[in-house]
């Protein structure tokens, strides 16, 4: 019944390799940090850009609550750790996500100085490159440009949410 590659050879017990569960932290905290943005920048809307904030928030929540449970449980019982486990490694993809890291933050920080939909398509065009390389330029130009131009429709026209507003949202808004 005993695994003989998990087994300490000097005690003769076999050793349970702990589950890795802090790369897995990582997106719930990073989607808890979002719903309070969104939260913030739509709270002095109309109360349905409010309401569809707190009822996404309150769906991230519940899937947030499962996830901390399993964490919890998994980590009380001996059989998870904190650590980070394989997300360094192959470091072709730490490199891919490091990049994509750096342009979300480049995308968060520039927004205020280039607008909304500006920075919105610059990030994608960014990420996009960081995962497929130039080979894809024309797809993920296409995909950037729609994505951006139904952000703009949907936050800026439609929700007026209050994201910055840069060279694009000044023209597109003498048509919309």
């Amino acid at each position: 019944m005993s695994d003989a590659s998990n087994a300490d050879p000097e005690r003769g017990a076999v050793r349970e390799e702990k589950q890795a569960l802090g790369a897995d932290l990582i997106i719930p905290t990073g989607t808890i940090l979002f719903a309070v943005y969104y939260l913030y920048t739509v709270w002095d809307l109309p109360w349905q850009a409010k309401a569809a904030g707190l009822g996404i928030a309150g769906a991230m929540a519940i899937v947030l609550a499962l996830l901390a449970a399993r964490f919890v449980r998994a980590w009380s019982a001996g059989r998870a750790t904190l650590r980070l486990g394989d997300l360094a490694f192959p470091t072709v993809t730490l490199a891919q996500r490091l990049g994509l890291l750096a342009a979300a933050l480049a995308f968060v920080f520039a927004m205020p100085l280039v607008g909304f939909t500006l920075g919105l398509f610059l990030f994608l065009m960014a990420g996009m490159i960081i995962l497929t390389g130039l080979s894809q330029l024309k797809s993920a130009t296409l995909i950037a440009l729609l994505v951006s131009l139904g952000g703009y429709l949907l936050f800026i026209v439609l929700v007026r949410a209050r994201f910055p507003h840069g060279p694009v949202e000044t023209l597109l808004g003498s048509i919309f």
